[in-house]
């Protein structure tokens, strides 16, 4: 039978230190894949939000736009309300002055009609404003429905009436 020698006295075991220099090179990588790894998956759920929001803006979209108008008067009123106001709009910003305050607005797509309260400076002002209106080709007429003077200003009403191809 053998006997199991234990030296209690030997000197202990110390590692090579390019052992524990490779041990810790590797551990650093582990860090630096994991960390890039969860860099990676935030990416994909972010990707993934923005794919989702863009689909649900899309269906959105699709649900929001309009049949086609039915022949007759309902129908007309149908497409005319689907026109967007945006040109009609441009008109005014393009022709917008410091000296004129617009106070009412209203569109009449159905008969291509634009209603204007307005509050101008001084009546040159008025006049020069409608001056500039008629200038714009898509506006056929511009009609002074009513004028006011009051404290040194003038309120008028004005009719716009719009080509059907200037639209």
């Amino acid at each position: 039978m053998k006997y199991l020698s234990i030296n209690l006295c030997a000197t202990p075991y110390r590692p090579a230190p390019f052992g524990m220099l490779f041990a810790g090179l590797g551990m650093l990588a582990l860090a630096w894949a994991l960390m890039a790894e969860a860099r990676v998956s935030a990416l994909e759920i972010q990707i993934e939000q923005q794919q989702r929001a863009r689909r649900t803006q899309q269906r959105r979209q699709d649900t929001s736009i309009r049949k086609p108008a039915a022949p007759g008067k309902e129908g007309i009123v149908i497409a005319a309300q689907g026109h967007a106001l945006m040109p009609s709009l441009l008109w005014l910003e393009r022709t917008w002055n410091k000296n004129v305050i617009y106070e009412r607005i209203e569109v009449d797509n159905t008969s291509r009609t634009q209603r204007i309260e307005i509050v101008a400076h001084d009546s040159e002002t008025l006049y020069g404003l409608m001056d500039s209106l008629l200038k714009l080709p898509q506006i056929s007429q511009v009609t002074l429905l009513r004028q006011q003077s009051a404290n040194d200003a003038v309120q008028p009403t004005l009719q716009l009436q719009w080509r059907a191809g200037g639209r």
